[in-house]
């Protein structure tokens, strides 16, 4: 049951090399970084400089014309977005062959421009590699070596909220956990939580585990004996867990992946 079947282009993508794929899951771990301190942060109540930024310009698509790197995104269709995912929901809400109407922010300079965004690969775009970019009012500095990839920032979220705060965020029990994280909260989904999961029981000792909703499919019926699974969408969702388990309350109303 801690075993899973896949297609080799699946794990390994024809034309990648290995170069290329630890290279890409580096910079995905950076991200995935900076993503859990703004979670953590604005959990908290901080407030600090933080936008989505034009990180990179597809050649050819309708944005190359009209964006800039550097340039901040605030809105789509006058709807503001705060992160990421909110810009590719604004966009897909928007549809191919219809113009959208991007706010940005050129040189301290607020505008709107028109894109029409096309559909690739059965996604709505608008031909932008966008990120997060922000300012944090102090350093904070995340030490995990030889780890690649985004599925670690849920758990650095709450880490550093850990540090952040008085006592201990798990009460001294043993939790584990995994999902990407973005600068709203929001936990997504990630490869490998069959694996992860007896990891963290057998080499961990974990009796708990947070799981991203968005993974229930490969959760249920792959559960390891003797560990408590709970279903978390946000950071605010994992926290409550945590605050059930430390206190040694109920967990009987807090969601889990479905049985079967």
């Amino acid at each position: 049951p801690s075993r899973a079947v896949q297609p080799i282009d699946a794990v390994f993508p024809p034309g990648t090399t290995t170069e290329q794929s630890n290279a890409a899951n580096a910079a995905l771990m950076v991200d995935s970084q900076q993503d859990a301190i703004a979670a953590a942060l604005n959990e908290l109540g901080y407030t600090f400089p933080q936008h989505v930024e034009v990180k990179q310009l597809i050649p050819n698509s309708p944005a190359a014309k009209v964006l800039k790197t550097g340039d901040q995104i605030t809105s789509v269709n006058g709807t503001a977005v705060s992160s990421v995912a909110e810009l590719r929901s604004a966009v897909s809400a928007n549809g191919a062959g219809k113009a959208a109407e991007v706010g940005i922010v050129r040189d301290g300079t607020a505008s709107t421009v028109s894109i029409t965004p096309e559909e690739t690969q059965g996604q709505v775009v608008l031909g932008i590699g966008a990120g997060m970019e922000y300012t944090f009012p102090f350093e904070v500095n995340i030490q995990l070596n030889n780890v690649g990839g985004p599925s670690a920032g849920q758990m650095f979220a709450l880490g550093i909220i850990d540090k952040l705060t008085p006592g201990k965020l798990n009460g001294g029990k043993k939790v584990a956990g995994t999902g990407t994280i973005d600068n709203t909260g929001t936990i997504g989904a990630i490869g490998g939580i069959r694996q992860k999961m007896f990891a963290a029981r057998d080499t961990g000792g974990a009796s708990y585990f947070l799981a991203p909703a968005s993974n229930c499919d490969e959760v249920t019926g792959h559960i390891p004996s003797g560990l408590h699974v709970f279903a978390v969408k946000t950071l605010a969702d994992s926290l409550a867990v945590l605050k059930a388990v430390s206190s040694g309350s109920s967990t009987a109303g807090l969601p889990t992946c479905p049985a079967s």
